[in-house]
Protein backbone atom coordinates (compact mmCIF):
# COMPACT_ATOMS: atom_id res chain seq x y z
CA UNK A 1 0.00 0.00 0.00
CA UNK A 2 0.77 3.32 -1.16
CA UNK A 3 1.41 6.29 1.92
CA UNK A 4 -0.51 9.34 1.16
CA UNK A 5 0.91 11.30 3.80
CA UNK A 6 2.63 14.57 2.26
CA UNK A 7 6.11 15.88 4.03
CA UNK A 8 5.06 18.87 6.21
CA UNK A 9 7.10 21.77 4.41
CA UNK A 10 6.69 24.95 6.29
CA UNK A 11 10.31 26.23 5.16
CA UNK A 12 8.66 28.88 2.47
CA UNK A 13 5.36 30.70 3.00
CA UNK A 14 2.48 29.44 1.12
CA UNK A 15 -0.06 31.90 1.61
CA UNK A 16 -0.35 35.81 0.86
CA UNK A 17 -0.51 36.69 4.38
CA UNK A 18 2.73 35.09 5.03
CA UNK A 19 4.40 36.46 1.92
CA UNK A 20 3.44 39.68 2.87
CA UNK A 21 4.39 39.25 6.07
CA UNK A 22 8.00 38.42 5.22
CA UNK A 23 8.03 41.05 2.82
CA UNK A 24 7.27 43.45 5.10
CA UNK A 25 9.92 42.11 7.81
CA UNK A 26 13.01 42.04 5.03
CA UNK A 27 11.98 46.04 4.50
CA UNK A 28 11.47 46.98 7.73
CA UNK A 29 15.37 45.58 8.55
CA UNK A 30 16.57 46.68 5.60
CA UNK A 31 14.68 49.99 6.22
CA UNK A 32 16.87 49.85 9.79
CA UNK A 33 19.93 49.11 8.78
CA UNK A 34 20.33 51.54 6.08
CA UNK A 35 19.14 53.94 9.09
CA UNK A 36 21.81 52.59 11.47
CA UNK A 37 24.60 53.16 8.72
CA UNK A 38 24.05 56.73 7.72
CA UNK A 39 23.36 57.79 11.16
CA UNK A 40 26.50 56.57 13.16
CA UNK A 41 28.40 55.56 10.60
CA UNK A 42 31.06 59.03 9.63
CA UNK A 43 32.41 58.29 6.40
CA UNK A 44 34.03 60.92 6.67
CA UNK A 45 36.09 59.53 9.55
CA UNK A 46 36.92 56.17 7.43
CA UNK A 47 37.94 58.22 4.70
CA UNK A 48 39.54 61.38 5.02
CA UNK A 49 42.98 60.85 5.89
CA UNK A 50 44.59 64.19 4.88
CA UNK A 51 47.08 66.18 6.06
CA UNK A 52 45.36 68.14 9.06
CA UNK A 53 48.91 69.24 11.10
CA UNK A 54 52.37 68.26 12.44
CA UNK A 55 52.98 67.39 15.89
CA UNK A 56 56.78 67.37 16.85
CA UNK A 57 58.26 66.11 19.85
CA UNK A 58 61.64 66.18 21.61
CA UNK A 59 62.89 64.33 24.22
CA UNK A 60 62.63 67.20 27.07
CA UNK A 61 66.80 67.00 28.65
CA UNK A 62 70.07 66.04 26.48
CA UNK A 63 73.28 67.13 26.76
CA UNK A 64 75.48 69.38 24.70
CA UNK A 65 76.43 67.66 21.54
CA UNK A 66 74.35 64.69 21.95
CA UNK A 67 72.64 63.28 19.02
CA UNK A 68 69.05 62.42 19.40
CA UNK A 69 65.74 62.46 17.52
CA UNK A 70 63.07 64.88 16.64
CA UNK A 71 59.81 63.35 16.08
CA UNK A 72 57.86 64.68 13.33
CA UNK A 73 54.09 63.24 12.64
CA UNK A 74 51.84 63.85 10.46
CA UNK A 75 47.98 64.20 11.59
CA UNK A 76 44.78 64.16 10.19
CA UNK A 77 42.02 66.16 11.38
CA UNK A 78 40.74 62.73 13.89
CA UNK A 79 44.63 62.28 14.93
CA UNK A 80 45.49 59.71 12.99
CA UNK A 81 49.02 59.74 11.49
CA UNK A 82 47.81 60.82 7.81
CA UNK A 83 49.80 58.08 5.86
CA UNK A 84 48.85 59.79 2.11
CA UNK A 85 51.28 63.62 3.08
CA UNK A 86 54.22 63.41 0.25
CA UNK A 87 54.90 66.65 1.18
CA UNK A 88 58.11 68.85 2.66
CA UNK A 89 58.94 70.71 5.97
CA UNK A 90 62.03 72.70 6.92
CA UNK A 91 63.67 72.91 10.29
CA UNK A 92 64.65 75.12 12.20
CA UNK A 93 65.18 76.52 16.41
CA UNK A 94 64.56 79.14 18.20
CA UNK A 95 66.88 79.59 21.60
CA UNK A 96 66.71 81.16 25.31
CA UNK A 97 69.51 81.19 27.58
CA UNK A 98 68.62 81.14 31.46
CA UNK A 99 70.33 82.85 34.18
CA UNK A 100 69.64 83.79 37.65
CA UNK A 101 68.50 87.27 36.09
CA UNK A 102 65.72 85.56 33.29
CA UNK A 103 66.04 84.48 30.55
CA UNK A 104 66.50 86.15 26.83
CA UNK A 105 66.37 84.93 23.30
CA UNK A 106 69.69 83.52 22.14
CA UNK A 107 70.62 84.73 17.97
CA UNK A 108 73.61 82.60 17.49
CA UNK A 109 72.97 79.45 18.34
CA UNK A 110 75.40 76.25 17.27
CA UNK A 111 73.32 73.42 16.28
CA UNK A 112 73.20 70.52 13.76
CA UNK A 113 70.48 68.43 11.53
CA UNK A 114 72.18 65.34 10.70
CA UNK A 115 69.59 64.21 8.10
CA UNK A 116 69.25 66.25 4.86
CA UNK A 117 66.15 64.33 4.01
CA UNK A 118 62.95 66.43 5.38
CA UNK A 119 60.74 64.74 2.50
CA UNK A 120 57.85 63.03 3.56
CA UNK A 121 56.96 59.75 1.11
CA UNK A 122 53.84 57.47 1.43
CA UNK A 123 52.64 54.15 0.45
CA UNK A 124 48.95 54.96 0.93
CA UNK A 125 46.57 53.21 -1.55
CA UNK A 126 42.97 54.30 -2.50
CA UNK A 127 42.67 56.64 0.27
CA UNK A 128 43.51 53.90 3.20
CA UNK A 129 41.68 50.83 2.00
CA UNK A 130 44.89 48.94 2.38
CA UNK A 131 46.50 50.50 4.94
CA UNK A 132 49.75 52.34 4.42
CA UNK A 133 51.82 50.33 7.60
CA UNK A 134 51.58 47.44 6.05
CA UNK A 135 53.75 48.01 3.42
CA UNK A 136 57.46 48.68 3.36
CA UNK A 137 59.91 51.51 1.66
CA UNK A 138 57.93 54.90 2.99
CA UNK A 139 57.41 56.54 6.06
CA UNK A 140 53.70 57.27 5.92
CA UNK A 141 53.23 59.88 7.94
CA UNK A 142 56.34 59.90 10.76
CA UNK A 143 59.60 60.79 10.31
CA UNK A 144 63.07 60.66 12.84
CA UNK A 145 65.16 63.53 12.28
CA UNK A 146 68.57 63.37 14.00
CA UNK A 147 70.07 66.58 15.72
CA UNK A 148 72.78 67.98 17.78
CA UNK A 149 72.83 71.11 19.70
CA UNK A 150 75.84 72.63 21.15
CA UNK A 151 74.48 76.15 22.48
CA UNK A 152 73.77 75.75 26.23
CA UNK A 153 69.86 76.84 26.69
CA UNK A 154 66.23 76.23 26.59
CA UNK A 155 65.41 74.89 22.99
CA UNK A 156 62.41 75.05 20.62
CA UNK A 157 62.21 73.52 16.85
CA UNK A 158 60.01 74.93 14.35
CA UNK A 159 58.82 72.37 11.41
CA UNK A 160 57.37 74.37 8.43
CA UNK A 161 55.39 72.66 6.31
CA UNK A 162 56.84 74.29 2.82
CA UNK A 163 53.41 73.77 0.65
CA UNK A 164 50.99 75.57 3.28
CA UNK A 165 53.56 77.58 5.16
CA UNK A 166 52.26 76.35 8.61
CA UNK A 167 54.68 76.43 11.38
CA UNK A 168 54.83 74.21 14.25
CA UNK A 169 56.18 73.76 17.65
CA UNK A 170 58.05 71.55 19.84
CA UNK A 171 58.24 71.03 23.40
CA UNK A 172 60.95 72.47 25.70
CA UNK A 173 64.73 71.27 25.00
CA UNK A 174 66.74 71.68 27.94
CA UNK A 175 70.56 71.57 27.27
Amino acid sequence: MKNNVKPNRKSSPKTRKQKATLGAKILLVTFVSIGWIGIFINFDLLLNNEYHNLWVNCPSIVEQDEKFNITVEVWDKFERLAGGFDGEISLSIESYNFTSSGYGELSDTKWTAHDEDMEFSSNFIWKGLFPAYNFEGADNGKKEITVSIETIGIHYFQVKEKESGEEYRSNPVLV
